[in-house]
């Protein structure tokens, strides 16, 4: 298969790989990528503005999982409650590390958190000590279980992990709004707009038509294609679109 003019080795070995890991519709996906009328000049373009990130560009565009999971990849609630649920999970994180920091900081403003985190396990083990010595055995194979995990993980990174995932979550571009969800290609809509995010960060600009040209070709809707006007409609409903003559 040829392969685009320009391209940097990196990307053609990933293409090469997705190629061979794909069933056959994402082989047709990624076949129509590459060389699908109107898809020349996209690549030229993305190599011109950034050949960096031309490997996030095939997955974005061919592997996404809206692509291969369908609807299961649609939130299970409105994009509002979703959002509104994560920001709960980072701020209860946030508040979890400063109430641990402020547990810590009894030996010191340095290294409080993991101060915090040590304070916290050594309490546990005193309620193990102290339930055996009551003879309450019930809550003894409760807690050293927990103990024993607890020195199993590295607490101080997980959290870590979890504020940062969370704050990359709470961050991430809107999912298609209600009424877009229960709309007959609401999985469309969704994936063009992750598209379009995905190229504003990476190549500057959101490439309208170019995600229209690949949005079109992906999903198999010729008497509903999409123009850059219907692109920037669903990735800036807020915004008014003037409309333009098709030439």
């Amino acid at each position: 298969m040829k392969l685009p003019e320009g391209m940097p080795t990196p990307a053609a070995e990933y293409l090469q790989t997705c190629l061979a890991g794909s069933d056959p519709k994402g082989q047709e996906r990624l076949r129509r990528l590459l060389s699908a009328p109107g898809m020349e000049k996209i690549w030229k373009t993305l190599i011109r503005l950034n050949p960096d990130y031309l490997i996030g560009f095939i997955y974005q565009a061919a592997c996404s999982p809206l692509l291969i999971y369908g609807n299961r990849a649609l939130p299970g609630v409105s994009p509002a409650k979703e959002r509104q649920r994560i920001n709960k999970v980072l701020k209860a994180a946030q508040t979890l590390r400063n109430n641990l920091e402020e547990l810590g900081q009894a030996s010191g403003k340095v290294n409080a958190l993991p101060n915090g985190i040590w304070i916290l396990r050594a309490a546990a083990e005193r309620a193990e000590q102290n339930a055996f010595a009551k003879g309450e055995y019930r809550q003894l194979t409760n807690l050293f279980m927990v103990r024993q995990y607890a020195r199993s993980i590295d607490m101080h990174r997980a959290l870590t992990v979890l504020l940062s995932v969370a704050a990359i979550a709470a961050s991430a571009p809107r999912a298609p709004g209600p009424r877009k969800l229960k709309d007959a290609r609401s999985l469309r809509t969704a994936y063009v707009q992750d598209l379009a995010a995905f190229m504003k960060k990476r190549f500057g600009k959101p490439l309208y038509e170019e995600v229209a040209t690949v949005a079109n070709l992906m999903f198999d809707e010729p008497d509903h294609p999409l123009t850059s006007n219907h692109v920037q409609r669903l990735v800036e409903p807020q915004k008014k679109i003037s409309r333009r003559k098709s030439q």
